[in-house]
């Protein structure tokens, strides 16, 4: 299963990924919180699995073979 997504969502998906914090994530992207968390929880719920593994102060990459970014 192939799903496009926009640009501000790959923004949003790569800096939550690299910077590993929602709060950071969203200071980066000079968005708030749920404007980032809300597109993120959407696109998982289109793919039927999750993207992030959610800590009480961390986010980290779930480790799923179905998940690949193409360039």
């Amino acid at each position: 299963m192939q799903i496009n997504i926009g640009i501000r969502l790959q923004a949003a998906v790569l800096t939550l990924a690299e910077a590993f914090n929602v709060t950071r994530a969203a200071e980066r992207l000079r968005i708030t919180q749920p404007a980032l968390s809300r597109p993120v929880v959407e696109l998982e719920s289109r793919l039927g699995f999750p993207v992030f593994i959610r800590g009480q102060k961390r986010v980290h990459a779930a480790p799923n073979p179905r998940l690949r970014i193409l360039s």
